[in-house]
């Protein structure tokens, strides 16, 4: 699963709009649909975003029991 942090610190699950609030039960419901043993999110942040949001989404992500990985995007 990919999950983006723009620059405003809006969370995004796909396509999807996130509040940080709702983002580990929006998390856990991705992670519990998919058929993976150990699933993994991979983080695509804005080389602009905050990275305390980024943080969030991993610790999030890692208390479900999903691995992560994070990429960094935007003008270089």
């Amino acid at each position: 699963m990919v999950v983006s942090v723009d620059k405003d610190k809006n969370i995004y699950i796909g396509a999807k709009k996130v509040f940080p609030d709702s983002l580990e039960s929006a998390l856990r419901k991705y992670i519990n649909e998919g058929d993976s043993i150990k699933p993994a999110v991979v983080i695509n942040a804005d080389s602009s975003a905050q990275w305390g949001e980024v943080v969030r989404v991993m610790k999030a992500a890692r208390k479900l029991g999903a691995t992560t990985s994070a990429t960094v995007s935007g003008n270089e």
